[in-house]
């Protein structure tokens, strides 16, 4: 488009020039181009914030439409976790407690009470992870190494009390272990 403005704009001044005098032609041709393109820039310029405002109103718009489609999205999959989250993030975090603790228990078996907290914890965990949907493969797998570490806990501290809920938990786990052969190595010493 500009070469042909361009091309428009010479043989306009070869007809000035050619019709007047050649400094006189040369000076209206000037004149003339000047004023064509102080003309076509501002036309320029009026069409390119015309369509710059084109669209940033429509990017504007379809960005705002789909950042409260994102948030929607983003709210109710929070709100899922919130659902569960809490109970998840509360099993999980007394779980990893009582595991520690447990790990302490360990290393100076001279010491019970790491034992008993680690038990303790793993209560709670117990507690909360018993409220999770079950048929839910993370909150399952949970549930299973909570109730896993509590019954190998019970069972290792030896309280006639704790006996037959030790008991109910490694049954639990056993009926489980086919489905998690990762874990089925820690899970047999149960």
């Amino acid at each position: 488009m500009i070469t042909i403005l361009i091309a428009i704009l010479i043989l306009v001044g070869f007809c000035i020039t050619g019709k007047y005098q050649v400094g006189e032609g040369y000076e209206l041709f000037r004149d003339i181009l000047t004023t064509i393109l102080a003309i076509a820039g501002l036309a320029i310029a009026i069409l390119g914030y015309g369509i710059y405002q084109y669209i940033l109103e429509n990017v504007s718009s379809r960005v705002e439409r789909e950042m409260k489609e994102w948030k929607n999205v983003v709210e109710s999959r929070m709100k899922k976790l919130e659902d569960k989250g809490e109970f998840f993030s509360n099993a999980l975090v007394s779980l990893n407690i009582g595991f520690t603790y447990w790990l302490t228990y360990k290393k100076d078996t001279n010491q019970k009470q790491p034992l008993y907290i680690a038990i303790n914890r793993t209560e709670i965990a117990y507690k909360d992870v018993i409220m999770l949907d079950e048929s839910e493969p993370e909150n399952e797998k949970l549930k299973c190494q909570v109730i896993n570490n509590l019954g190998y806990y019970l069972a290792e501290r030896g309280d006639a009390a704790d006996r037959e809920f030790a008991i109910k938990c490694a049954e639990f786990i056993k009926g489980k272990i086919d489905k998690y052969p990762d874990e089925r190595k820690e899970w047999q010493d149960t």
